[in-house]
C-alpha cells in the first residue's frame, strides 16, 4: 500500500492540534491583513466576490486607472469616482445547468466583482472618461490645479 503525505511549509501550521482558541487567533492572523488593506470591503458570506487588478498610473496632469475585468457586459459593470477615490462594482452571470446535458465538469459560476480604491490625489470625477473594451477598464481623470505633488526637502 502506498502512502501519499502531503508536505507543508514552514507557513503552514497544524490548526487542528491547537486549542479553539489558538486556531482563532491564527485565523485571525491571517485575516487581519486583508481587514486593515481594505477595511470598508465588507461582502455578504457564501458569494465570491472577485477582486480585479489594478493599475493606478500618477501622470503629469492626469489619472489614470486601469482594471482588468474579463467576462463582464459593459452594461453590467458600475463605476462610482469622487475626487480622491474610485469604485468598480459588477455581478457576473452564470451558464444555467441544463438537465439533458450531462456535465463532467462545471466551472462556470457566478459571483460579484469588486473593487475600491483611493487615489494618488484628488481629480476633477466632473470631467472623467471611462473605456471597456476586452476585458479592460480604463478610467482617465484630471488631476486638480492643486493636487500635483510636490517634493519636500528634509532638514
Amino acid at each position: 500500500m502506498t502512502r501519499h503525505i502531503q508536505k507543508t511549509s514552514d507557513k503552514d501550521t497544524d490548526l487542528w492540534g491547537m486549542s479553539p482558541f489558538e486556531r482563532f487567533e491564527k485565523q485571525f492572523e491571517k485575516m487581519l491583513p486583508k481587514l486593515l488593506q481594505r477595511p470598508f470591503d465588507w461582502h455578504w458570506p457564501g458569494i465570491p466576490v472577485i477582486t480585479p487588478k489594478m493599475d493606478v498610473i500618477d501622470d503629469d496632469k492626469e489619472i489614470i486607472v486601469r482594471a482588468e475585468i474579463p467576462g463582464v457586459n459593459k452594461d453590467d459593470l458600475d463605476v462610482t469616482i469622487t475626487d480622491h477615490s474610485v469604485c468598480l462594482k459588477a455581478k457576473t452571470h452564470r451558464e444555467e445547468k441544463e438537465e439533458k446535458k450531462n456535465y463532467f465538469r462545471q466551472e462556470i459560476s457566478h459571483g460579484e466583482i469588486y473593487r475600491s480604491m483611493l487615489l494618488p490625489c484628488q481629480v476633477d470625477e466632473t470631467k472623467a472618461s471611462a473605456s471597456f473594451r476586452d476585458g479592460v477598464f480604463e478610467l482617465t481623470v484630471p488631476k486638480l490645479e492643486n493636487a500635483h505633488q510636490q517634493k519636500i526637502e528634509i532638514h
